[in-house]
This record gives structure tokens, C-alpha cells and sequence, in this order.
């Protein structure tokens, strides 16, 4: 007989995004056959409302000035900063007495705040505006303006205080998702909704059949037909990112009955970090609990592989390359990875943007799940040692 068969697994294993696409479509089938399934519309309205729910947070994260504009507007501040630094440094090479006297005035306070290019993002805030209101005294404001440095001054000003209202805007997103959810409180809402509508189906389709009803003229046939076909495809998504994920009979209209099983294979470890730091610029460092399993899964076959990060609470980007591993006492203990893109660099001190998972994938294999990780925040490729 046929039923939709599912594990609440499988709608766990979504990324947000595909879990709000795998959703949108649940709501076309029930809009389009509404007509036709009376007795199940109390359990489609919940369904809806919580997806509404869902669809709202999601396009609010996906709005709201997340991780990669802050990123922005701090590395293009950072910009500014080393543009007026460096310009600074040139002056002292000209033969201009008067430029060499305001070299030196100006790298009293460069000196006062030496600390910007590699302080965490809402330190860095404070720290240029304290520089500026320095460089605004007369003593350090006439050696700008003999080296013809008011624009570059200017520049930083503007560039800071662009970060700053980006990150104004982003603690209010937050308190707002404090309100209205996040995608990982409103996810199993919608999961359980979906559970529940699934076994009414299923009861009304059951119903239907001992009733006499052939499958051509029960409504909950072509209803579980088109919900089947988007949780095949939900699995091989899935498995196209873990392959042997699972292994599956579909039941197609027309087979025999009792066809839908779904078998877990090949389980995959997951691991747990126990610390995290950042190492330099475009190295950070992942330390394993349990530093024995992490060798039995991980080396050396994860070496120039990928970690991928997920999180319901932020957007970045994911892809973290694997460089080596850190040995200790002759025993790996733990990954060294760098940063997702070549002109991206970590901020240092390690500054968290949230919680996420990681997937240890090579060559198109999942290898490992990682618990436990600080999603860091980067930024571009300036560096100060």
C-alpha cells in the first residue's frame, strides 16, 4: 500500500536555504490540491503558518547586514587606516625639513594606536576614534594638513563610521531575532508540522483504499506521489554531498506495495573540538577532544580536503581549506586550516561570528562531522606583523 515514508533526518541534513525551497514546494502541492483533501486542512494550515514563519526569518537573515558587509566595511576602514599610515611613512623620505618634523609628530600617534589593523572589529571602532580626535588636536592637525593628509583623515572618519552604523543595523537584526526566531528554533516547527501532516495523509489515503477507491481517483495518491518525488530528490541532493548516504527503493505509482525503505549506510564520525585559535593571518588551527578518534577518521586522508561550515545564524562563506595537520608528540591532534577565499585573511584575535558544524569532504566524500567550531570572522588581505 502506498505511504510516504520519511526519517526527520533527512529534513535535518537540509541547508537553510534548500529547507525553505523544499518547503515552498510542500506548500504548492497543498494550495493546488486544497480542494481535494478537506480533511486534512487543519494539519496544512498549521504547516503553512510555521513555513510562513520560516520564509519570513530566512529572507530577514538573508536581508539583514550579516557577516560578508561587515567584513567589508571593516576591511575597507582598514584601508584607510594604511592608507594614511603608509602615507605617512613615505613623507619622512622627503627632504623637506617641515615634513620630517610632521613625520614625527604624526607617529606619536600611530604609535598610541599601532594596535588597529589586527584589534577584533568592535575594538577597532573605539580605537580610530580616539586616533581621529588626537590627529584633531593642533599640535598633530597642522602636521596633517603640511603633509596635504585632510582627505586621507577624511577618509578614515567616513570609512568608520560606515562600519559602524553596518554594525549598529546588525546588533538591531539581532535583537530582532531574539524576537521573532531564528532558523534553528523555527526549523523543527516546521518539521513536526510536516511529521503530522504526513501521517494524516497517509491515514486519509489508507482510508480511501480499504474504502474501495482505486489510486487513479484517490486524491491522496497523486498528493503522496508529488511529496514523494521531492523527498527522493531532497536524498539525492544529499547524496550527491555524502555519497552512500543512503540506500533507497523508490516506490513508483504502479509498483508493488510496502516499497518504502530507506537504510542509513556508511555512518559518519563526528568529532568535537576542544579549542580553536587563530595562528596567523591565513592559518587557524582546530584542536580534536577526542584526539584518537580524529586520527582513525582524518589522517591523512583529510589533507587538502575542505571544511565546510553550516550555521542557522550566519552567511559567509563556508569553505575552509585544509592545509595540514598539527602533530604532537608524533600524533595528529588536529586540522589547520586558512581561509575560504586567497584575498580573504583572519581577524586576529579569533573573533566569533556564531556557532557552526563542519563537514570534512574530499573528493566529493563526507569523511567527518566537526562540532563545536567559531565560525571566524575574515577580512581582506591586509596584514600587519
Amino acid at each position: 500500500m502506498k505511504a510516504i515514508s520519511i526519517q526527520v533526518s533527512v529534513l535535518r541534513r537540509m541547508r537553510n536555504n534548500e529547507h525553505v525551497e523544499f518547503f515552498a514546494n510542500i506548500d504548492d502541492i497543498t494550495v493546488n490540491n486544497e480542494a481535494s483533501i478537506p480533511e486534512v486542512m487543519p494539519q496544512v494550515k498549521v504547516l503553512q503558518k510555521v513555513y510562513k514563519d520560516e520564509d519570513d526569518i530566512y529572507k530577514r537573515d538573508a536581508k539583514a547586514m550579516e557577516t560578508k558587509y561587515i567584513s567589508g566595511a571593516h576591511r575597507s576602514r582598514r584601508g584607510a587606516f594604511m592608507l594614511l599610515k603608509r602615507s605617512i611613512d613615505a613623507a619622512r623620505y622627503s627632504d623637506e625639513p617641515e615634513h620630517v618634523e610632521a613625520v614625527v609628530r604624526l607617529n606619536e600617534v600611530l604609535h598610541n594606536y599601532r594596535s588597529i589593523p589586527s584589534a577584533p572589529m568592535f575594538e577597532t571602532s573605539a580605537l580610530i576614534r580616539n586616533m581621529l580626535e588626537d590627529l584633531r588636536k593642533q599640535r598633530y592637525d597642522e602636521a596633517v594638513k603640511v603633509l596635504k593628509l585632510s582627505s586621507d583623515v577624511d577618509k578614515l572618519e567616513e570609512k568608520n563610521e560606515e562600519f559602524r552604523a553596518i554594525y549598529a543595523e546588525r546588533t538591531h537584526s539581532t535583537e530582532v531575532s531574539e524576537i521573532k526566531g531564528t532558523m534553528g528554533g523555527i526549523r523543527p516547527k516546521v518539521d513536526r508540522a510536516f511529521v503530522n501532516l504526513l501521517e494524516a495523509v497517509n491515514t486519509y489515503y489508507t482510508f480511501n483504499k480499504l474504502s474501495g477507491k482505486i489510486d487513479q481517483v484517490n486524491p491522496y495518491y497523486s498528493v503522496i506521489v508529488l511529496i514523494d518525488g521531492f523527498i527522493e530528490q531532497a536524498k539525492r541532493i544529499y547524496d550527491r554531498r555524502t555519497p552512500g548516504a543512503y540506500t533507497s527503493k523508490p516506490n513508483k505509482p504502479g509498483g508493488s506495495e510496502d516499497e518504502d525503505t530507506e537504510t542509513p549506510v556508511d555512518s559518519v564520525p563526528v568529532l568535537a573540538v576542544s579549542s580553536q585559535e587563530i595562528k596567523g593571518s591565513w592559518s587557524m588551527l582546530l584542536v580534536m577532544a577526542d584526539q584518537k578518534a580524529f586520527e582513525e577518521a582524518l589522517y591523512p586522508d583529510a589533507l587538502h580536503g575542505t571544511l565546510v561550515l553550516s550555521s542557522p545564524t550566519v552567511n559567509d562563506y563556508p569553505d575552509f581549506p585544509i592545509e595540514e595537520f598539527e602533530v604532537k608528540g608524533g600524533r595528529p591532534i588536529g586540522l589547520v586550516v586558512s581561509p575560504p577565499k586567497g584575498d580573504l585573511t583572519f581577524d586576529r584575535p579569533l573573533y566569533s561570528m556564531g556557532l557552526a558544524t563542519g563537514d570534512v569532504i574530499k573528493d566529493d566524500k563526507l569523511l567527518a562531522v566537526i562540532t563545536g567550531i567559531e565560525w571566524p570572522a575574515s577580512t581582506g588581505g591586509l596584514r600587519e606583523e
